[in-house]
């Protein structure tokens, strides 16, 4: 059997099934809500685990889901050479609230997944025992299951509604109070009531705008803003806009700390409390945190969140004990209603117990009042060694999620959405696959930061140079020489395969290039672009103009006849295999 990336088997179901789901199915039911936590290859055993059990209930519950669902991943693992032909793959998934654990199918017989149909076919007319949502099949539900229209069909049964979770019994006393020099007792108002009923006293209850009513300003009882929730200076929060759950780039390496602040930013202080977010530097973890806070932000913007790094608190800390404004400092922290640190793990040194001591009732004071913490470390509670073990097991008591570092497929993808945001700037970028592709390989074990550092600085002399259209990797190495190491790797690019075909087949580079349609020539040249195609995954147009034709049908036509010949031709295939071997090995 196989070794398997488990993570990039994953992958490749995340993007099977999002082919033959709807769209709120997919996201909510699977990329949300199920991430692969182990695979024993002895037994055959892929393990999942589900956010929450209701969404794990639903899947189970759904006999076209399940068995879909099953289906990919047996029809993936036999395609990977991870099971044989007469070997099944068991798929057990637990629920991270309640541990519990089932079989994805066992009642079920296995039937044939639906997949989408060729370009130019019409879809096949699934028949009542296919269709998931109904027995009434209608062209809408072929469009649903093929086209990701995303739109609910009449009667559809949709992914469940989160169950509204026990809130706790608010704490015998004044949450948010203002400070006073004597004890002054304070009335609590009750809480308002309008047309639509009384409202939810929780600090996270629904907003109209978020339950699409409006409030009749008649019936609401205005009290005092002093009264509700003081003042609170927030100057010293530092909560980056550009970072949010959109600009972030999910990927196998991360999608458990995606899932979970996710969750957080969509019911904060009710699941995962604290939230502590571990990887090592560059990985993303300030990006999630605040991309949590802009969330929150934008769906509850009367929250007072404080987004700060370790080092701005222990300064404010020193700074207020210098001052005499030890309540002031406590009065910044105590009374928001999310707090954010970045970089926790700074404050362990023994030389700032004060500071481990004063975040220690920090903490504390924020979780009685149902308060969110989001917490960003490159080192994990447990081996925090100067740490205070009271903040360490407090660090560890929620959720602790890894962001590991990326594989070379989610790099690329990264490059991909960075690209396209700076083509805001730059209308005219282009940078082709090949490249991508080689930034990717040259920084695999290298942060995020320093991959993008990289590609702003490629970006840059592009720009100078006036060719931001014409990017290739022999631009892209010379651009970047003091970035990249002297011993690097040849770079499997457009260019390398070209010569590489042309040495294999003992012509001139230029023969292959040419317009010449020998069989000499053209048999080369056809498998030139067919491993463009197939190892670099460049465009058609791409190839063609790479290749001096016009017509980028002339590398379309090429791709086909050597899929055709490989398939239908033993010789072809050892041939091709062997070709592609070598060029692996080389690059």
């Amino acid at each position: 059997m196989s070794t398997i990336d488990i993570n990039s088997f994953w992958n490749q179901v995340l993007n099977d099934t999002k082919k033959v789901l709807a769209d709120v199915v997919w996201e909510q039911m699977i990329q949300q809500a199920l991430f692969p936590t182990g695979f024993d290859p002895t037994k055959a055993v892929l393990q999942l685990a589900a956010m929450q059990k209701y969404k794990m209930d639903f899947i189970l519950g759904n006999a076209q889901l399940s068995t879909t669902l099953q289906q990919i991943i047996t029809n993936l693992a036999l395609k990977n050479g991870f099971i044989g032909e007469d070997e099944s793959i068991h798929v057990i998934i637990t629920a991270i609230d309640t541990n519990q654990s089932a079989e994805l199918i066992a009642a079920y017989p296995l039937t044939a997944a639906p997949t989408a149909p060729v370009a130019g076919e019409d879809a096949p007319k699934p028949t009542s025992d296919d269709v998931p949502y109904g027995e009434d099949y209608t062209e809408t539900y072929a469009d649903n299951l093929y086209g990701r229209t995303g739109e609910p069909l009449p009667g559809e049964v949709m992914p469940p509604a989160a169950p509204e979770p026990k809130r706790p019994a608010p704490a015998n006393l004044n949450l948010n109070r203002p400070v006073y020099t004597d004890p002054i007792l304070i009335d609590r108002p009750t809480a308002p009531t309008d047309d639509y009923g009384t409202l939810d006293e929780g600090l996270f209850a629904p907003t109209y705008a978020q339950q699409g009513k409006k409030p009749n300003q008649d019936s609401l009882i205005t009290l005092p803003e002093d009264t509700l929730k003081p003042d609170i200076d927030l100057s010293d929060s530092t909560l980056n806009p550009s970072f949010t759950f959109e600009s972030f780039v999910q990927g196998g390496s991360n999608q458990l700390a995606y899932a979970a602040a996710l969750a957080v930013a969509e019911r904060p202080a009710e699941r995962y409390n604290p939230l502590f977010i571990y990887g090592q530097s560059g990985l993303g973890k300030t990006h999630l945190m605040h991309a949590i806070g802009n969330r929150l932000l934008e769906t509850h913007p009367s929250l007072k969140v404080m987004c700060i790094t370790s080092e701005n608190f222990l300064n404010l800390f020193v700074e207020s004990i210098r001052s005499k404004q030890n309540t002031a400092f406590r009065n910044k922290f105590r009374r928001v209603d999310i707090l954010l640190v970045d970089d926790i793990q700074f404050i362990q040194d023994k030389r700032y117990t004060g500071t481990q001591m004063e975040f220690f009732h920090t903490f504390n004071d924020l979780m009685t009042g149902a308060k969110q913490i989001i917490l960003t470390s490159d080192t994990l509670p447990k081996d925090m060694d100067q740490m205070e073990d009271r903040l360490k097991t407090r660090f560890a008591s929620g959720m602790v999620v890894t962001i590991d570092p990326p594989n070379p497929e989610m790099l690329e993808a990264i490059l991909k959405s960075t690209i396209d945001r700076e083509r805001v700037k730059y209308p005219s970028l282009q940078v082709p696959n090949e490249v991508i592709r080689y930034l990717g390989k040259q920084f695999n074990k290298r942060s995020i930061r320093d991959l993008q550092g990289a590609l702003n600085s490629l970006i840059m002399s592009a720009d100078v140079d006036h060719r931001l259209d014409a990017i290739d990797v022999e631009y892209t190495r010379q651009a970047l020489r003091d970035l990249i190491p002297d011993d690097e790797e040849p770079a499997l690019s457009i260019h390398y395969i070209q010569t590489f075909i042309a040495n294999f087949f003992q012509i001139k580079r230029d023969a292959l290039l040419s317009q010449k349609r020998n069989k000499q020539y053209a048999y080369p040249r056809q498998i030139a672009m067919y491993l463009c195609r197939e190892l670099l995954n460049e465009s058609y147009p791409g190839i063609s103009n790479a290749f001096g034709k016009k017509d980028h049908t002339t590398a379309l036509h090429a791709y086909e006849k050597i899929s055709k010949e490989i398939e239908e031709n033993k010789d072809s295939r050892r041939l091709i295999d062997e070709i592609t071997g070598k060029l692996k090995g080389q690059s």
